[in-house]
């Protein structure tokens, strides 16, 4: 006898038809375009805790396999710029997620921008484009995502660059992460970088406000133990954070061990409950 199981990629959270309450919130279909690729609705909401109404706007895309990318890129822009031609009376943001939120999410933020820019400036740059997670910063992308025992064990996010370290440790220091998790070498077969080396070997490194010490290294088999005593200089904030890093996991396939991979996470869960069982896990490859 064999069993299937689906995993549910996103809940619904609006009524196949009429209203229906979630919370404090009414949420109400008012009308439903199916289109080949895509569905737009409109809900009218409305709060029974202050008696705000208000009407928004839901685009759906349904062509985008997980994993994987549309089979043919004229659909997607033209939902694109479907979404932007909307105008609402009053300047507000447009609120982008996908399952999890971290990869095709990103891309059709990216899409837009680039569209925008292109009109402008008559080229695109796709790797120099910044999704600013708040002002004066230029990491990119981290996206909290629930685990098996509590909400918001993990932060996926994309490996950071030269410019964007001091980003990342930030963000590390914010979030009060103990463990970093990185799933990718540093090169390719060809030698081209996969991950910038954002630690110390021996000596310690500033990235900005932020020293990294190294403290000690542990190899194994299939992935090392590092531990970095990290010292905010700005706000005098010192913490030790352990990094474990996988290094047989091969670019486009899957792990070439799965042994290796499940002793792996044993050693990552048992220092989590042991060092920072209420912290996230901060987990990045080169894309996230």
């Amino acid at each position: 006898m064999n069993f299937f199981f689906i995993q549910s990629k996103c809940e619904q959270y609006w009524p196949d038809h009429g209203s229906e309450i979630f919370g404090n919130i009414r949420v109400e279909l008012k009308s439903e375009l199916k289109l080949c690729n895509d569905c737009i609705r409109t809900f009218e909401i409305f709060s029974t805790v202050n008696g705000e109404l208000r009407v928004v706007k839901h685009y759906q895309y349904l062509q985008w396999p997980d994993p994987g990318v549309p089979s043919c890129p004229g659909p997607v822009l033209a939902f694109v710029r479907r979404v932007h031609s909307f105008e609402p009376v009053s300047c507000c943001p447009t609120v982008v997620h996908c399952s999890a939120g971290v990869c095709r999410s990103a891309c059709y933020i990216a899409i837009d921008a680039m569209l925008e820019r292109i009109k402008y400036d008559n080229m695109i740059d796709i790797y120099g484009y910044p999704l600013r997670s708040h002002e004066g910063s230029d990491y990119i992308n981290a996206s909290y995502i629930n685990g098996y025992y509590r909400p918001s064990q993990f932060i996926a996010t994309q490996g950071p660059s030269e410019k964007t370290a001091a980003d990342f440790w930030r963000m590390i220091m914010d979030v009060n992460c103990a463990i970093i998790v990185l799933v990718t070498n540093l090169d390719d077969k060809d030698g081209h970088e996969q991950c910038y080396p954002y630690w110390p070997n021996s000596k310690s490194m500033n990235h900005l406000l932020y020293v990294i010490d190294p403290i000690n290294e542990n190899r194994f088999a299939s992935f090392i133990i590092r531990e970095f005593k990290v010292s905010d200089i700005k706000n005098d904030v010192i913490r030790n954070i352990r990094q474990y890093h996988y290094l047989n996991w091969p670019i486009g396939r899957v792990p070439d061990s799965s042994e290796s991979l499940i002793e792996f996470i044993s050693h990552v869960q048992k220092a989590s409950d042991k060092f920072s069982p209420l912290s996230p896990i901060v987990v990045h490859s080169r894309f996230s």
